[in-house]
C-alpha cells in the first residue's frame, strides 16, 4: 500500500474530491418497485432498489418514498389516457426534480419550489418499467405493437394484420352460440307449413336464416385468423 503521510495535494486533487462529494449526494434517476398504489391519484409509495454504499463497504437501504406521482400516457387534457393496473412488485424507474415538486403536487401548474433543495430523493417521479433482466416480461412477436393483459392480448403486425386473443375466446364462442340458433331456427321453418287459400304452403323464411347462418361461419372464418397463435 502506497505511504501517504507525505502526500500533498494539489489544488485540482481537492476539487475533485469536492466533486465527487457532491455527486455522491446528487440524485438522478434509480430504479424502484410499487409498494402500494393509488390508482385515483395515481400516486405510489415506492421502494428503491439501490442500497447507499458507504466507505466502510457497508449497505444501507434506501426508505420507502411515498407520494411518487405515477406518468401514465395522458393527452387532451386527460380525457384521453392509457391506465395501467400497477400492483406491489412492479417495476417503475425514479427521476428526481431539480427543484422541490411540494407546491407542485398540491396545486399543479406553475408553482414556486419554495425550497432550496435539489434533486432529492423525495421529489422523485416514476416512470412505468424499466426491469432487471430476472424481471422481464416475454413478447410474443418480434416486430407487432403488443398490448396485453394477463391472457388477453391485441398485436398489431407491420403487414396491418391485427390478432386479437383471450383464454375464453368469448367473441368466437358467442359467435359459434349464434349461428347453432340460426341454424336450428331455419331448421324449424324448413319443415313448417301455413294455411293458404292454395292449401298448406311451406315457408321461405327458412332460406334466409340459412343465408344470415352462411354469412356469420363466413365472419367467424375470418375473425379466427385474428387469434394470435
Amino acid at each position: 500500500m502506497a505511504n501517504l503521510s507525505n502526500f500533498t495535494p494539489e489544488l485540482s486533487d481537492l476539487i475533485n474530491y469536492h466533486i465527487n462529494r457532491q455527486l455522491l449526494d446528487l440524485n438522478v434517476c434509480m430504479p424502484a418497485k410499487i409498494v402500494k398504489y393509488n390508482r385515483s391519484t395515481q400516486y405510489a409509495d415506492v421502494q428503491p432498489q439501490l442500497y447507499q454504499k458507504f466507505a466502510d463497504g457497508s449497505l444501507v437501504a434506501f426508505p420507502v418514498i411515498p407520494s411518487v406521482p405515477v406518468k401514465h400516457p395522458r393527452a387532451n387534457d386527460g380525457n384521453a389516457f392509457i391506465h395501467m393496473p400497477l400492483v406491489p412488485g412492479d417495476d417503475v424507474t425514479l427521476i428526481m426534480s431539480q427543484r422541490s415538486l411540494d407546491n407542485w403536487k398540491t396545486q399543479g401548474g406553475m408553482s414556486d419550489p419554495n425550497d432550496t433543495r435539489k434533486h432529492h430523493i423525495t421529489d422523485a417521479y416514476a416512470l412505468i418499467g424499466g426491469s432487471a433482466i430476472p424481471d422481464a416480461f416475454a413478447p410474443q412477436t418480434s416486430n407487432g405493437l403488443e398490448i396485453v393483459n394477463g391472457a388477453t392480448s391485441l398485436i398489431l403486425l407491420p403487414d396491418g394484420t391485427v390478432k386479437i386473443a383471450n383464454a375464453a375466446n368469448e367473441l368466437i364462442s358467442l359467435l359459434d352460440q349464434w349461428i347453432t340458433q340460426d341454424q336450428s331456427l331455419a331448421q324449424t321453418l324448413s319443415t313448417d307449413t301455413v294455411n293458404t287459400i292454395f292449401g298448406a304452403t311451406k315457408l321461405n323464411a327458412f332460406l334466409t336464416y340459412t343465408q344470415i347462418a352462411n354469412q356469420l361461419s363466413a365472419i367467424k372464418t375470418k375473425l379466427e385468423t385474428f387469434l394470435a397463435s
